[in-house]
């Protein structure tokens, strides 16, 4: 694995930090691409990604620290909670991109739906990317195995809590995988028929499923659990019944 970037002898990059960086890239590319196809200007992507970006980020934090650190906060020391990369949680991602999104479009006047299923593609895509970088980092690490995809963490430089030298499930493959899988199905059905809110409702539903599954091969939430699953087991149940229910009432609207 490769946690980190060597430059120069005194100079290194976290691999997981430039992977972060170039899913962000991915959503304001891949994004500005599908904005026409909804009826949005390409400009309207690069104005709202700074913000995007933020809210992500401050969303995967907090989300992070409430969840798995717990609640309060005043029991954790103010460099963990101001310190933004001691623990980022994707679904906080999603949550905290979503409300950024709802409401710098609020200030600029237009819908939240079609702009959400623009990006639902790039969405997509950003988790697999980012998840390679989790993968470099060794966070997220996936249970002990002897499946022959099982993989070894050696380096010095990895994540502290992961396990190393022996073979685990490499969970943050896995999920990138099918994280691309679903851009590729999103990104198909960005330009077929139907109402505004379908592809991002398909998009929430399916990053929740994934999610779902894919906590089963992972090792790191022990100590968090409740009645034996995580919280993103919660989560995804969560994201995934709110978008079926947004799926199936914008499916059944009848067009203008």
């Amino acid at each position: 694995m490769f946690p980190v970037i060597w430059m120069s002898h005194s100079l290194r990059l976290s691999t997981w930090g430039v992977m972060v960086f170039l899913a962000a890239l991915a959503v304001l590319w891949l994004g500005r691409i599908n904005a026409p196809a909804r009826g949005m200007p390409p400009e309207l992507i690069e104005r709202s990604w700074p913000w995007l970006f933020l809210g992500g980020f401050l969303g995967a934090h907090f989300y992070y620290l409430i969840v798995v650190d717990g609640w309060p906060l005043r029991h954790l020391p103010l460099r963990n909670i101001v310190n933004i990369f001691s623990g980022t949680a994707v679904q906080g991602g999603i949550i905290g991109g979503v409300c950024a999104a709802a409401v710098y479009l609020r200030w600029e006047g237009y819908p939240f739906l079609p702009f959400c299923d623009a990006l639902s593609p790039a969405g997509a895509l950003a988790q697999a990317i980012a998840r390679i970088g989790c993968f470099a980092a060794g966070c997220c690490y996936g249970r002990k195995t002897t499946f022959f995809l099982g993989v070894v963490f050696s380096s010095p430089f990895t994540d502290p809590p992961t396990p190393r030298g022996v073979p685990l499930h490499p969970a943050q493959l896995y999920e990138a995988f099918l994280d691309l899988g679903l851009a590729v199905f999103l990104q198909k059905r960005l330009k077929a028929p139907g109402r505004q809110g379908t592809l991002f409702a398909l998009y929430l539903m399916g990053a929740g499923l994934i999610r779902f599954v894919v906590q089963f091969f992972r090792d790191d939430d022990r100590g968090h659990l409740t009645f034996g699953l995580a919280h993103s087991h919660f989560l995804s149940m969560v994201l995934f019944i709110a978008a079926a229910v947004l799926y199936h009432k914008k499916s059944k609207e009848v067009a203008p």
